[in-house]
């Protein structure tokens, strides 16, 4: 979907192992805004832009079987700057 507002989930049709996104977004009034990556019961890959902060964080506590390694289960965050009130 093209220049979309949304105030609730929006879940794409996917099968296959790639998939490329393009996102531009415009945060308006929210505080944050996240996408739940490769979701299903339970599990997900969290991607959030705080605006407050201007971070983006990759939130990887409930990516299925993270067992494997004590730090794979982690929030990870890095600054971002909007340009233009925008996150691209």
């Amino acid at each position: 979907a093209t220049n979309q507002a949304l105030t609730a989930p929006l879940p794409l049709p996917f099968r296959g192992d790639v998939y490329e996104l393009e996102l531009t977004v415009r945060p308006n009034k929210a505080s944050a805004v996240s996408l739940t990556l490769l979701q299903s019961e339970g599990e997900g890959t969290v991607l959030t832009y705080d605006m407050a902060k201007q971070t983006l964080s990759l939130d990887r506590t409930r990516s299925g079987n993270v067992a494997f390694h004590p730090k794979f289960a982690s929030v990870e965050s890095a600054p971002v700057a909007l340009q233009d009130d925008t996150l691209t």
